[in-house]
């Protein structure tokens, strides 16, 4: 009779590496799958640039004008923070979140709005 010993030495298995991932196999590709695959490669083509990080900069007059020296010549510092919205009155904040649509100002202008519990409703 002829036995064969059983080696007892680690064998080397091998696996493909997306049977890792799914070990039941690959899943079929629908139609909505395929829809999010292809909308996350167009977000890949339009990545964020590193100025679109920067800080907003200041407001720069487009035609500057000579004014009389007793009006302001720059404008507020931290006049675009939530410290400076915050400040205002209720009125104002409404006037900047309606008649400003759009911009930094009707921004910050709600978020003051809603810290100090106003809400819109529809």
């Amino acid at each position: 009779m002829i036995t064969q010993q059983k080696s007892r030495e680690p064998q080397e298995a091998v696996i493909q590496p997306w049977l890792g991932a799914s070990p039941l196999g690959m899943a079929p590709i629908n139609e909505e799958l395929s829809f999010q695959l292809q909308m996350l490669d167009a977000t890949q083509q339009r990545c964020p640039l590193q100025m679109d990080s920067e800080k907003p900069r200041s407001y720069l007059p487009k035609m500057p004008c000579s004014t009389p020296p007793y009006y302001p010549q720059a404008p507020l510092p931290n006049a675009d923070s939530l410290e400076y919205y915050l400040r205002l009155s209720v009125e104002t904040l409404f006037f900047t979140f309606y008649y400003m649509e759009g911009s930094r100002a009707q921004l910050l202008a709600a978020k003051a709005l809603k810290k100090l519990s106003w809400r819109f409703h529809t």
